[in-house]
């Protein structure tokens, strides 16, 4: 009995416990399935939703993306959840939901300089908001509308610290781009071009700029170390389209151009010269026969030709590309062609490209994927003997012919002054009819024998050609979770020939005519093998990249030119006699390890370091490998916990420092090495031609070095709404490469060695404020930057070097490179009582004549000999601005989008070459029109810069004719309108029944005007292109004024 009641009890105990167990379980699991939710809408500040925004609830593993319209619905753990809401162009937004019933609308607020989007930098890509050093963004939307051949001329004005000059406006003519300054003397100070990872020598006038994506400007060392021996001038990256995975979409952009000369200079026309040659006291009409027929020419005063007008064209040019872009899951595309025709603003000349880009992205599988780039591009260039150096050149000599002179004769035939001598066809009757006075024939038009432009321009011939296909072939491989190995493989082959035909009856004194043919083949190759290491540690982040790179390049160039043709009608080295000519072969190599560490706490503490090692054949056998290291930091100050209170008005606040070396190797091939020239030598009395050394072999030859460091802080304000950049930097190029002289005992004067040293360093700021986000937009850019150069040393042996026109430019410790250096102009002596009094101050400094007169120039006499020579020569003027800057304002209202570009730069000077061949009155062309404002009496002094007229009977004193001086010397200051674009996007809804899925219309003026008082025609030109004679115009190509109709049709 006592068992069956014990047994009863266990029972009942067991059922309650299960019973207890199951109520415990039936509540917790009931708990748990009475899950919370959270929906709303996700919309930006126009309130147009935004699909595919990122959903996450803090403290959990929940998360999705917004739909198409912009909703979403998400669980959510714990009481009171913070769901974070980001997407790329957008703040990250945090809201807490206390109502889970209640439907949530997140207005999410543009970022207004996206620091969480990824940008490329070198061997790799990272956000903008961990980088540490100093460099610029560009996307292909935020490139400027101006048309033209290269890239380099759609980024002017837009970068902080580079400074793009369109010295040679011919079509496909050179840009200089500086970056901070020049840090070189021999070497090259191009910046070094990437172009989807492979390097691009010669510039960028083979890519076609619709292809662009987007441009990373590297300006530090930071950024550019880990380009070793080739980054001290700077590393322009350029990434190209490439196709997503969506079905098709063909894309047509076809743009119509009329260009015009936007400044001439500005000449005397027929009345002001011919009222010259009267107070010259010259006949002010000539009679002159033909070399032929001996007919008289009669000047006619009533003719005004204007010859540049007669140079200058209307110019038509085409741009048209056709894209296609599209992909799936695995393999993505984008296809693409151009056909640009420019016709150059000067007759006879022009540029015709024919480029094609194709892009490919395939995933293998889930560890593996292949891209593949294929770019050929074919261009041909004609130019003719436009300007510059040399005589015989187009716009030189338009300028210098007389406005009296036609450009035709009435039977058709070009005029020229070659056609006419000055003999009187009776010589007994050598007086002039109307005032019955001599003709000087000296100081007559006709004595200086000058050739017709327009002549010139059409029977002078210059082609070039040239074939270029640029490949890559690269793998990613994911080895482990974060470890990817990238081996690569590009090549780019370039063939180029160009063919130069300069007939004998062109051109004064010339006799014979000659022809030349110029072909250059070139080889580059580069494989690379890179591995990547990405890793998160919780709030810890860490990225490595190593590898090593090999790159081959070759050069094969054959000269030949000809003479004595029996005929102008075969215009090429076989129609003549072969004279000259010469080939050159040359191959240099480089071997390159590369190490970089990047390391970041939640974003907010960045450390980086690299390290690069390159090894050149083009250096001597004691400094085969250079070594190039760098370290920079960040720290993201308003991550900081005592920073929260002030993130709505100071969104962000990085402070950035860098320091590290880059190398310049552009020094060519073989300087290390004896070369030998050939030279004429006397055996027996007859002159034999043999080879002798030009330089002496030095094998601890090695690049130049560059140390930079640089400062800079970001700054965000309103949600980045206005967002600041400032940067400072110092720069110092050491083993600066220069020719230093040797005992002539040697055999040699010279010999190539790293002694000199020179340094760059100023300041930056930028600025992207968008100052209106509603339905109407507003954003301003703006950018300003000053850079200081210096050079420090030159070697033992150097205190100057000089170049350029007569000496023109010197080299000097102590100043920057090129500095102007000349004699000093003081002004015009007005009267004969200045003279006397200035003749006898000892103070003056200046230097006395005998036959000094009243309409005179003055000249300093700097070293008191009481002479006016060459030792009286000092620096006279600075080419380098003080500052450049460059504002863009876009503007934008529905489908309506309006902008415009300026471009300045203030505080440097240029030699204005075409000044001093048109102000001085004595040679025979026409002058300049500040002439008509001469010194005529003390009581009309003129513009204090054209002196007085001189008779032929006159004595002139000691003149500049020959020298270079500050006479010349103009304010290169200006501030460009560089682009204006207005263009308006159909809506969707218009197209709906067409078979268009866009179209855009636009409409561009580019270099609308420039406002400077520089009298040349570009204020950007620099005839010599050297390091070393900068701020040159020897009447370059001109700037042309662009107005372009576009259209952009998207299928």
């Amino acid at each position: 009995m006592r068992n069956i009641i014990s047994i009863r009890i266990l029972f009942l105990i067991i059922v309650f416990s299960i019973f207890a167990v199951s109520s415990y379980t039936d509540g917790n699991t009931y708990a748990q399935n009475a899950r919370t939710f959270a929906t709303g809408t996700v919309v930006d500040e126009q309130g147009q939703p935004i699909p595919g925004v990122n959903v996450l609830c803090q403290n959990s593993n929940y998360g999705t993306t917004t739909t198409i319209d912009g909703t979403f619905k998400i669980q959510t753990k714990g009481k009171n959840p913070i769901l974070e809401f980001s997407f790329i162009g957008f703040q990250k937004q945090e809201i807490t939901i206390k109502d889970p019933k209640k439907l949530i609308k997140v207005v999410m607020i543009e970022d207004g300089y996206m620091l969480d989007e990824t940008v490329v930098i070198g061997y790799g890509t990272q956000t903008k908001r961990t980088i540490t050093s100093a460099m610029t963004s560009i996307k292909s939307e935020e490139l400027s509308g101006y048309v033209g051949s290269s890239i380099e001329q759609t980024i002017s004005g837009l970068v902080p610290g580079v400074r793009i000059q369109t010295s040679d406006a011919t079509p496909g003519g050179d840009i200089n781009v500086e970056v901070r300054g020049i840090g070189t003397v021999t070497a090259g100070s191009e910046p070094l071009y990437i172009v989807d990872g492979i390097p691009m020598e010669g510039g960028l006038s083979a890519v076609n700029p619709d292809d662009v994506s987007n441009i990373q400007i590297l300006k530090d060392a930071a950024s550019t170390a880990v380009y070793g021996s080739r980054g001290a001038n700077g590393v322009i990256l350029i990434t190209t389209k490439r196709g997503e995975s969506a079905k098709p979409t063909i894309t047509i952009n076809a743009a119509t151009t009329i260009a015009q000369i936007q400044h001439k200079f500005e000449l005397m026309n027929t009345a002001q010269l011919l009222e010259y040659y009267k107070d010259k006291n010259l006949n002010e009409r000539f009679r002159y026969t033909t070399n032929q027929n001996q007919d008289y020419f009669p000047f006619d005063e009533n003719l005004n030709t204007d010859w540049q007008d007669a140079i200058f064209q209307n110019a038509i040019q085409q741009k048209y590309n056709l894209s296609i872009a599209g992909g799936s899951k695995n393999m993505r595309y984008r296809i693409s062609g151009e056909y640009f025709d420019q016709e150059g603003i000067l007759i006879c000349t022009g540029m015709k490209r024919f480029a094609f880009r194709s892009n490919f992205d395939i995933e293998l599988n889930k560890w593996a994927k292949v891209t593949v780039n294929f770019a050929p591009t074919f261009i041909n260039q004609k130019r003719t003997r436009e300007g510059g150096e040399g005589s015989n050149s187009v716009i030189r000599t338009a300028i210098s012919m007389y406005p009296f002179f036609p450009v035709k004769l009435p039977n058709g035939e070009y005029f020229s002054t070659l056609e006419y001598n000055l003999a009187p066809t009776n010589v007994a009757d050598s007086r002039d009819p109307e005032t019955g006075a001599f003709p000087t024939l000296t100081d007559s038009p006709l004595a200086d024998n000058q050739d017709n432009p327009v002549r010139i321009a059409h029977e002078y011939k210059n082609e070039t050609s040239q074939n270029r296909i640029v490949g890559g072939l690269n793998f990613e491989l994911k080895l482990a979770k974060g470890l990817t190995f990238k081996p690569s493989l590009a090549i780019d082959i370039m063939s180029s020939e160009n063919s130069i035909w300069y007939p004998a009856s062109i051109g004064k004194n010339r006799t014979d005519s000659e022809a030349s043919t110029t072909m250059t083949r070139k080889l580059m190759w580069i494989n690379e093998n890179i591995l990547t290491y990405q890793k998160e540690f919780g709030d810890h982040n860490i990225s490595a990249v190593g590898g090593m790179t090999i790159q081959s390049n070759q050069l094969n160039k054959l000269y030949t030119s000809a003479y004595h043709f029996a005929t102008e009608s075969l215009p090429s080295i076989n129609g003549g006699v072969v004279n000259g000519g010469s080939y050159n072969k040359t191959e240099d190599r480089m071997l390159s390890y590369i190490a970089r560490l990047t390391y970041d706490y939640k974003r907010k503490y960045m450390v980086q370091g690299v390290f690069r090692a390159d090894g050149s054949s083009r250096f001597g056998k004691n400094n085969k490998y250079g070594y190039f290291p760098s370290i920079s930091a960040g720290w993201a100050m308003t991550e900081e916990k005592f920073m929260k209170p002030l993130r709505k008005v100071l969104s962000e606040l990085k402070l950035r420092g860098s320091f590290g070396l880059s190398g310049n190797n552009a020094i060519g091939d073989y300087n290390y090495e004896t070369k030998m020239s050939q030279q004429s030598y006397i055996v027996d009395g007859s002159v034999v031609s043999g080879w002798a050394p030009s330089n002496i072999a030095n094998p601890d030859l090695k690049w130049e070095v560059s140390k930079q460091t640089n400062l800079g802080i970001d700054i965000g304000l309103f949600h980045n709404r206005i967002f600041m950049q400032l940067d400072l930097y110092k720069s110092i190029t050491s083993d600066m490469l220069l020719n230093t002289i040797v005992p002539s005992t040697l055999g040699v004067s010279r010999m190539l060695q790293n002694v000199g040293s020179v340094e760059n360093k100023g300041i930056e700021f930028n600025i992207v404020s968008r100052n209106l986000t509603g339905k109407f937009k507003w954003t301003t850019t703006f950018n300003i930057s000053a850079n200081r150069n210096k050079v420090l040393a030159l070697g033992l042996d150097s205190e100057a070097i000089t170049d350029g026109v007569a000496e023109s430019n010197i080299t000097k410790v102590g100043y920057p490179i090129g500095m102007f250096y000349g004699n000093v102009f003081r002004g015009i002596y007005q009267s004969m009582e200045e003279i006397q009094a200035l003749r006898n101050d000892p103070y003056s400094g200046l230097a006395f004549d005998p036959n000094v007169r009243p309409g005179d120039c003055k000249w300093y006499d700097l070293n008191g000999d009481g002479l006016y020579d060459d030792n009286d020569r000092t620096i006279i003027g600075n080419p380098y601005p003080r500052f450049n800057a460059g504002m863009v304002n876009t503007f934008s209202y529905k489908n309506f989008s309006f902008s415009f570009q300026l471009n300045g730069q203030y505080g440097n000077q240029i030699y204005n070459y075409t000044l001093r061949e048109t102000l001085r009155g004595n040679n025979n062309n026409n002058l300049s029109i500040k002439v008509v404002d001469r010194w005529r009496s003390p009581e009309s002094p003129g513009n204090g810069l054209a002196d007085r007229t001189y008779t032929s009977n006159d004595v002139r004193p000691t003149t500049e004719m020959s020298k270079f001086t500050n006479r010349y010397l103009e304010d290169g200051s200006y501030l460009s309108i560089r682009n204006i674009q207005l263009s308006y996007t159909f809506d969707k809804k218009m197209l709906r029944k067409t078979f268009l899925n866009g179209l855009v219309l636009s409409f561009n003026i580019d270099n609308l005007h420039t406002f400077t008082k520089y009298t040349g025609m570009n204020p950007e030109a620099n005839t010599f292109r050297s390091a070393t004679a900068p701020g040159i115009d020897r009447t370059g190509y001109p700037l042309s004024r662009n107005f372009t109709m576009g259209l952009k049709v998207t299928l």
